[in-house]
């Protein structure tokens, strides 16, 4: 059997001729380049026949390059269509082509039933486009995860853009942008749908990528057949610019955005220096929504929900800025030991079932960031979150157990911020711990709690105000309370326990307070002036001064005060005030 294709042609019309065997497949009504193919010839069905017919009328038209437009219909194709040098039948001249649909959902290009193939191979060539159409990799009759809806080979790409391209149904990458180096690659709005590996799949094996940037890309049911690694809606293992990304579904330990740490043939070349702008992640039990082991990675504006971990870190100088975090079945942000440098900024959090934050890396920084009704409490920072800083921390508990700052490292900073519903608002067993500014209010148990083992803790300008049982508690050695404002407590306003020996308190003001225990006061405690205090410690109508000079008939003081001379002697170094109101009474000691 023949076939015959009859084309009445009008005049100045030019012909594709593929092979003799073939007939006419292709009619444009201008000169080469001038205006579009409009490419006849297709057959429909989902037979080997028909695709492989397919195949090779819409490579005639790829070959003769310039813009080519595929009709509406669902079109089967037998193997690749390859846009590269790589293949026999393609060399250097694959440039400039355009590849059109009708629009998503109207022109599709399908493998064929059996095939096994990518269904779009870009390979060695220069300014390729693909837009317009879905590419669909019939997975329900294909076998082998190997092939792609979209793949780049060993020849990489200079110049691909694919835009307004829905890719689904494939057994592999939904766009496996993989092989050789790729030079100015963009996506921009396109879609991947139930793809069986990764949804989009970005590598960099020679360290060549350069200008990769994603538009407007959402990704729906990814890694239905996963090869035994954890799949992702978008994994990158090269430097991208990312703006706005769509995710949902996917596999039960899936990631949503992961920007990988690099190639096991050179950890090196990873994921580094991308920056993820607008995300929105739609997760579900075990997955991870934003994950970086890369490096130097900055994710702006980002809104992740229901996974596992919402956010995990592990990549050294990563920032986070103004993300959200909700409903994650464990930690909304984790940032794991190696993740070095880290920053999350304008960072919120609310109902994660375990933490909000939990630090594991040194010199991690929260800046601005806040907690709502997160189950296990706020920032938990574990022993090696070692000289880390929280500035402006605002959040909210939930009463029960939960802690607003649960900290066991040395060498915390906490500057300013809020909290207020916790069982504890600040807690620490970590040595050196600096809290300066912080206030904490209406916790069910203390207000601030530096336990044993808490060391040279200091507070120094805080806010302790109508904590349940105590306002502030400390049972750690040398620590320093400064400055503070303790205001209605309902049992205790200050707690010094025998356990803080060495501590200091100065400066600071009680009102309202049930009651102030200082008598099991530790070892060497010093109480300076406070406002406040029970007899007998010194309030702040009794003045400590110093000085050169005799006191008497210089400095009014009440009596109790003292005074030091700086430049006394034996007899003469310290003076008390032990009559009067005025500047008289002064006795030298």
């Amino acid at each position: 059997m023949s076939l015959a294709l009859v084309v009445d042609l009008p005049d100045n019309t030019e012909l594709l001729l593929p092979n003799s065997n073939q007939g006419p497949i292709g009619v444009r009504t201008a000169a080469l380049g001038a205006s579009p193919w409009n490419v006849i010839g297709l057959l429909p069905g989902d037979n080997a026949f028909v695709g492989a017919w397919n195949t090779s009328v819409v490579q005639a038209y790829v070959d003769a390059g310039g813009l080519v437009v595929l009709p509406p219909g669902v079109w089967y194709f037998g193997e690749g269509i390859a846009l590269g040098d790589v293949c026999v039948m393609f060399g250097p001249a694959n440039q400039n082509v355009i590849l059109r649909g009708q629009g998503e959902g109207i022109t599709t290009m399908k493998l064929v039933s059996g095939g096994n193939a990518n269904v779009l191979n870009v390979d060695g060539a220069t300014n390729i486009k693909i837009q317009n159409l879905t590419v669909d990799g019939n997975r329900a009759n294909n076998t082998s995860t190997s092939w792609h809806g979209i793949r780049t080979g060993s020849g990489g790409c200079n110049g691909l853009e694919i835009s307004g391209v829905t890719v689904q149904n494939t057994r592999g990458y939904g766009c496996g942008l993989q092989g050789g180096d790729k030079k100015r690659v963009r996506l921009e709005n396109v879609t991947c749908l139930n793809t069986g590996l990764d949804g989009i799949d970005f590598k960099n094996t020679g360290d060549n990528n350069e200008d990769m940037v994603i538009v407007a890309y959402s990704c729906r049911d990814w890694g239905l057949d996963t090869d035994g690694e954890t799949q992702a809606a978008l994994d990158m293992r090269g430097p991208c610019q990312v703006h706005g990304v769509w995710t949902s579904g996917g596999p039960v330990d899936g990631h949503h955005i992961r920007a990988r740490e690099g190639e096991a043939i050179d950890p090196s070349l990873g994921g580094h220096f991308t920056h993820v702008h607008g995300a929105v992640c739609e997760g579900t039990g075990g997955q991870v929504g934003i994950y970086m082991p890369a490096h130097d990675v900055s994710v702006v504006g980002a809104h992740v929900s229901g996974c596992l971990l919402n956010y995990e870190v592990t990549g050294e100088r990563v920032t986070l800025l103004g993300c959200t975090a909700e409903a994650a079945t464990d930690e909304n942000y984790q940032v794991d030991a190696t993740a070095l440098d880290a920053r999350l900024i304008g960072c919120h959090s609310r109902i994660a079932v375990h933490n909000a934050f939990r630090l594991r890396a040194p010199r991690t920084v929260l800046l601005g960031c806040s907690t709502v009704a997160d189950g296990f409490g706020g920032v938990t920072l574990e022993a090696t979150a070692t000289d880390c800083t929280i500035e402006g921390l605002t959040g909210t508990g939930l009463g029960g157990t939960t802690v607003g700052i649960d900290n066991v490292a040395a060498g915390l900073t906490v500057i300013g911020g809020e909290l207020q519903g916790f069982f504890r608002g600040f807690s620490t067993v970590g040595a050196r711990s600096k809290v300066l500014g912080l206030t904490c209010r209406n916790q069910t148990a203390q207000g601030f709690l530096v336990a044993a083992g808490g060391d040279d803790c200091s507070l120094i300008g805080c806010n302790a105000h109508a904590n349940g049982t105590i306002n502030i508690q400390m049972r750690a050695a040398r620590g320093r309370v400064l400055g503070c404002n303790v205001t209605l407590s309902s049992n205790t306003g200050l707690d010094i326990t025998a356990t803080a020996s060495g501590t200091l308190v100065d400066g600071n003001s009680f009102n309202a307070n049930v009651g102030v225990a200082l008598g099991d006061a530790g070892t060497g405690t010093t109480v300076g002036l406070n406002a406040g205090l029970p007899s007998p410690y010194l309030t702040e109508s009794v003045k400590r001064l110093a000085g050169t000079g005799t006191p008497e008939g210089v400095h009014a003081a009440p009596v109790g005060s003292f005074f030091q001379r700086t430049d006394g002697g034996a007899g003469t170094a310290f003076y008390v005030k032990e009559t009067g109101t005025g500047n008289t009474g002064w006795v030298a000691k």
